[in-house]
């Protein structure tokens, strides 16, 4: 996927209110009701519209108007959309719960419910966390050797990210695993405008390393 230049598009005020009604819409509306909610004129929706679709970020079927990434526009906008959440785990060790189960109870009591979970990790450590299956987690597997480099995780995991991010308003988490997954995770949310957190297990606190807050100030330029 290219990245797309968001900031550039969300300065121009046409293309900026099309974004927010279709994020407010839930991703999807009919050209005659995004005309109507955002009272532009209809010459001016389908120059806009066509604009956008040249750049990959919407797509038109039928009769309908299409937002091709749910996140980020989906956070900057107050979309309703459902949140996925993407996380690395480790293996058990002493740990009574996993880092995985910590991070997303955290995230609950903030009022972040997660309807997709998907978790990074290797065959060793998910022998060691047979008890997450109530979570109903997908399970993206790696070697030792490969979730210990850089760049195996962020080529191995890119593609799964933008899966998500068409659908969901995803959460990575950076905690576990190794410090190499750490820094692909950053790159990618870095590089694709996704929320990052990172937990501290044993305080069990929260800290966002890229905040939705952080996204309205680079996207929108907002203080």
């Amino acid at each position: 996927m290219r990245v797309i230049d968001y900031r550039s598009l969300l300065e121009r005020r046409h293309r900026r209110s099309i974004l927010e009604g279709l994020s407010r819409a839930g991703g999807v509306i009919r050209f005659s009701e995004l005309c109507r909610s955002i009272k532009m004129p209809k010459s001016s929706l389908e120059y806009n519209l066509t604009v956008l679709e040249g750049r990959g970020i919407i797509k038109r079927e039928g009769g309908l108007i299409k937002l091709q990434y749910t996140t980020p526009l989906g956070y900057i906008f107050d979309s309703p959309s459902a949140y996925a959440y993407l996380g690395l785990l480790g293996e058990r060790g002493e740990r009574t719960e996993s880092e995985t189960e910590t991070a997303i109870n955290l995230l609950r009591e903030e009022g972040i419910f997660f309807e997709k979970i998907v978790i990074v990790t290797t065959h060793r450590a998910v022998a060691d966390w047979e008890n997450l299956n109530h979570l109903n987690v997908e399970w993206c597997l790696l070697s030792d050797e490969g979730i210990s480099r850089v760049e195996t995780v962020e080529k191995s995991v890119e593609s799964r990210l933008v899966e998500l991010i068409r659908i969901y308003k995803v959460i990575m988490d950076c905690t576990s695993a190794t410090k190499p997954a750490t820094i692909a995770y950053y790159r990618l949310a870095t590089r694709f405008k996704v929320p990052l957190v990172y937990i501290y297990e044993k305080k069990r606190e929260r800290i966002w390393v890229i905040s939705k807050k952080d996204l309205e100030r680079e996207l929108l330029g907002n203080p």
